[in-house]
């Protein structure tokens, strides 16, 4: 089922945070905005672990990741 399927990704997503790029970040955060709402634990990951880098992140990608 979809909501399996999102909760599995979300948790390999948290998981390999730490080799994401900024475009990475920015799509996952924006396919889950648009999906799941609710992911507010993957949210949090995500915000902790592209804080230190958005020095590399493109306007686009700053604007996907809000």
């Amino acid at each position: 089922d979809a909501p399996g399927l999102f909760d599995a990704i979300a948790g390999v997503a948290q998981s390999r945070l730490g080799e994401f790029r900024p475009r990475d970040f920015a799509i996952t955060a924006w396919a889950f905005a648009t999906a799941r709402p609710d992911a507010a634990r993957l949210f949090d990951a995500i915000a902790a672990a592209a804080r230190p880098r958005l020095g590399q992140f493109n306007p686009q990608d700053l604007a996907n990741t809000a």
